[in-house]
């Protein structure tokens, strides 16, 4: 493998490329150390031109041509790896897939790039992907890898946080919700996210304490405290006998006086 620059549409490019048709061509190209970063699935998308075999005219280099490379990993504790570890050989790489070209070019001018993409689940820390060349004229011009999350949400005044996606495809992950502020708990919260990081069941959630409403009509994300008639600004209320009574402090002197009456009482 070597470095060098890829021209797309008007942008260039620092890619990987290998074109070395002899007997038994066995090129890697590592990746370099990724920590899981707690998601329990990774994604690998590669982007990648791909030169067509019947392009050499020599027999020999013909037979040994491809139209594809592997996708390999090992999965680590740490970043150690060097020039020697680890080893170079398919015994210590875990084999993902064989990337074929779905579409090939002759005329380098004329380049086609390729995308595709797979996932593998992960259980130790961090991870090294490779790419092994036994043939191929192609070049590597890009590799992204992530995961996928279910996004925060906010349902029911209960705040679900992010939340990775399971070890398979088809996992589906039980999160628990907490209450917003000035909210409790009618019934336990929880939310389900499944492997493509949409949420699913919303079951239980929270509502607003007394003395606070929701924010907003139909809001059930936020909860305010109540508008009282007897609240007025830098003064302090108490009630007594249906009466609100304002308590107005004036050089340590309190002075009550009856507002208005807006509490409803009857006496029998």
């Amino acid at each position: 493998w070597r470095e060098a620059s890829f021209n797309s549409q008007g942008d260039v490019f620092r890619v990987y490329t290998v074109c070395n048709l002899v007997s038994q061509s066995d090129n890697w190209l590592r990746l370099p150390y990724i920590d899981r970063n707690g998601a329990n699935r990774l994604y690998v998308e590669i982007q990648f031109t791909m030169r067509r075999c019947v392009k050499y005219p020599d027999p020999q280099r013909l037979q040994q041509c491809k139209e594809s490379f592997q996708l390999k990993y090992y999965e680590a504790e740490s970043d150690f790896a060097n020039s020697e570890r680890p080893t170079w050989d398919s015994d210590t790489y875990t084999h993902i897939d064989v990337i074929a070209a779905d579409k090939t070019f002759t005329d380098i001018d004329e380049s086609i790039i390729n995308t595709e993409t797979r996932d593998i689940a992960i259980t130790r820390r961090g991870v090294y992907f490779a790419i092994r060349d036994q043939g191929a004229c192609t070049t590597i011009i890009s590799v992204r890898v992530y995961y996928i999350m279910c996004p925060s949400v906010i349902l029911n005044f209960t705040v679900f946080p992010n939340t990775t996606t399971g070890p398979d495809r088809s996992s589906i992950i039980q999160q628990n919700g907490v209450c917003v502020s000035h909210a409790a708990m009618e019934k336990p919260p929880s939310y389900l996210c499944k492997g493509d990081g949409t949420w699913s069941l919303l079951t239980g959630g929270c509502k607003c304490m007394p003395g606070y409403e929701p924010d907003g009509d139909g809001n059930d994300q936020a909860c305010k405290r109540k508008w009282n008639p007897c609240l007025p600004s830098g003064l302090v209320l108490f009630s007594f006998l249906g009466f609100c009574f304002l308590a107005a402090v004036v050089v340590d002197v309190v002075v009550v006086v009856v507002v208005v009456v807006t509490l409803s009482f009857s006496t029998q």
